[in-house]
């Protein structure tokens, strides 16, 4: 079990942090790339 200061735990927190945001981030790009799309379609 490893203590909740040692910086090996905080690292890999702030690393799984950052894939869930980078993650987050081209999902919404997406969509709104896709949303974008269509209306230009639709015009």
């Amino acid at each position: 079990m490893e203590e909740i200061g040692s910086p090996d735990r905080g690292r890999r927190d702030l690393k799984s942090t950052m894939d869930v945001s980078a993650r987050v981030l081209l999902w919404s790009g997406a969509m709104v790339g896709v949303f974008t799309m269509r209306r230009c379609v639709m015009a």
